[in-house]
């Protein structure tokens, strides 16, 4: 099986849109979340909202505070249905 997840932040939605989707298979969900990308992708990757994640949530430049190295290391990164996907054998691509 096959999971792909776009986020098309701030695209209008138009009738070629939608056959694109219709086209590929491809279920679209409108969701009004957080207020910014990150914070958005952080919710649809993990399913929760980023006050369930961190005592004061996520705001702009937090990822910022939970940099080791040059990468990002949330405490809530086995939260991620990719990690959770790939600690359960799936071959997960970025």
């Amino acid at each position: 099986m096959k999971i792909y997840a776009m986020n098309l932040d701030m695209v209008p939605y138009h009738k070629e849109l939608f056959s694109l989707f219709k086209e590929k298979n491809f279920t679209p969900i409108t969701e009004i979340t957080q207020c910014a990308t990150h914070t958005t992708l952080i919710s649809m990757f993990t399913g929760k909202s980023s006050t369930d994640l961190l005592d004061n949530g996520i705001g702009y430049r937090t990822e910022l505070k939970h940099q080791k190295d040059g990468h990002i290391s949330f405490p809530f990164r086995d939260s991620f249905i990719f990690n959770i996907l790939y600690k359960y054998g799936w071959d997960v691509k970025f």
